[in-house]
């Protein structure tokens, strides 16, 4: 059985999630797709994607609950 490495897997989830996000966008689950990356991008170890990612998937869900005292 010929498996892709990880790292391809990885980065093919991540190309996944950023499709997602043209079905997602507006919505609260914009905020989970961002997560989702954000955990992909640190499992690359690509710590400023992650970063960024995180960030949006905090100031979406901040937004859509209706606390926005960062």
């Amino acid at each position: 059985k010929n498996e892709m490495p990880i790292t391809e897997d990885l980065k093919r989830g991540i190309e996944i999630g950023n499709e997602c996000l043209n079905y997602v966008k507006g919505t609260v689950n914009e905020a989970s797709v961002y997560y989702y990356l954000a955990d992909l991008y640190y499992k690359l170890e690509d710590i400023a994607m992650a970063n960024e990612s995180i960030e949006k998937a905090i100031m979406i869900n901040d937004k859509k609950s209706g606390n926005l005292n960062f």
